[in-house]
């Protein structure tokens, strides 16, 4: 649940930082009970995704780092699939992270 959370968080920060701080065509993803939906089924791909990696992969910021921003990035998204997703997840960690 967490990382819906984290989701929701990106989303509305996305909104708030928008001229005029409103939802894009949620008419399309059914309101905002489909808003809901959509942070849950694309959490659960960051979340399978997240299993496959190794525990020590990431710091425990990455819900902070990744998750919220990724939640920006739907909200100019919101009819993308999961694959979309999560080739954006995908992405966008191999951007924010780097060898050391």
């Amino acid at each position: 649940m967490s990382t819906a959370t984290f989701l929701y968080i990106g989303l509305d920060h996305a909104r708030c930082n928008t001229v005029k701080k409103r939802w894009p065509n949620l008419h399309k993803i059914n309101g905002f009970a489909g808003l809901v939906d959509l942070c849950d089924d694309m959490a659960k791909v960051i979340d399978k995704w997240s299993q496959k990696q190794d525990p020590d992969s990431f710091p425990g910021v990455f819900d902070y780092e990744v998750t919220e921003e990724l939640g920006a990035w739907l909200y100019d998204h919101l009819e993308a699939t999961p694959a979309e997703f999560q080739a954006e997840l995908e992405r966008f960690v191999s951007i924010w992270t780097f060898p050391l």
